[in-house]
């Protein structure tokens, strides 16, 4: 007798899968802000963007296998008004926001949650934490919301108090 199993896994997959090294994906809608969780009515990134703002679509957010996170800027990333900036654009990354810091990471995938530790360390948007867009994390901790996990893409949200952010990432490779 020949027997066969097949199981399907569809998109699932390890709890490890957040390790490598991840970017925005440069597509429209990547970065988006709206008032509830996956509602970018308030504001979404075009395609435009992605060549407007390839400074920070470049930007590399990197998960190591031994627990470790580090931003992964270059010499440009995306810079706002509340960094002392005059104008919004791509220009030197300012501290606490420029990978220096040592920082780890922790992903829990039963409660669906991804958290970056450490002075400085963020996913997306540097400004945006946890009830808050000041840049300032609370003890240097934010936490992300995995709403999608899959070998190749993640999608992330989180509550900055009036509403969600939410940052699509694909694998770097």
């Amino acid at each position: 007798y020949n027997v066969t199993f097949a199981v399907d896994m569809g998109d699932a997959v390890s709890a490890d899968s957040v390790a490598g090294d991840w970017v925005l994906a440069p597509v429209a809608g990547a970065l988006a802000v709206g008032p509830a969780q996956g509602d970018g009515s308030w504001w979404s990134s075009s395609a435009a963007d992605v060549t407007t703002r390839d400074c920070l679509f470049d930007d590399v957010f990197s998960f190591n296998a031994d627990g470790s996170f580090a931003n992964q800027m270059g010499d440009a990333t995306w810079l706002e008004g509340w960094q002392g900036v005059e104008a919004d654009s791509c220009g030197a990354p300012v501290a606490p926001h420029d990978g220096s810091a040592a920082a780890t990471y922790s992903y829990d995938a039963a409660a669906g949650t991804l958290t970056v530790v450490g002075q400085g360390a963020h996913l997306g948007l540097a400004k945006v934490v946890n009830g808050a867009e000041t840049g300032v994390a609370v003890d240097d901790t934010i936490t992300y919301e995995v709403t999608e996990l899959t070998a190749d893409r993640m999608t992330l949200d989180i509550n900055f108090g009036p509403g969600y952010w939410r940052f699509v990432l694909v694998d770097a490779a």
